[in-house]
């Protein structure tokens, strides 16, 4: 849903259109559905401070995973 687009000698000259970034309010929609994961990744990030090594980085992206499959649920009921 751009702006009507202007022609010039026969080519359409599309402008661009300012649009908010949905993705940080579709997160704080999701987030409470992937709250057992946000946790799970928490505690991997303590178990870390008290052993002094290691990596959560594979429990952090589950968490994000399960943000994006919450997002894509929550887009196409937008755009049908």
């Amino acid at each position: 849903r751009g702006a009507m687009p202007e022609y010039y000698n026969g080519a359409i000259d599309f402008q661009p259109v300012e649009e908010e970034d949905q993705r940080p309010k579709i997160d704080a929609a999701c987030a409470p559905g992937c709250s057992s994961v946000w946790k799970n990744y928490l505690a991997c990030g303590e178990r870390i401070e008290a052993k002094g090594s290691g990596d959560c980085s594979a429990w952090y992206m589950d968490y994000h995973r399960c943000l994006d499959q919450c997002a894509v649920k929550t887009l196409f009921k937008v755009t049908n």
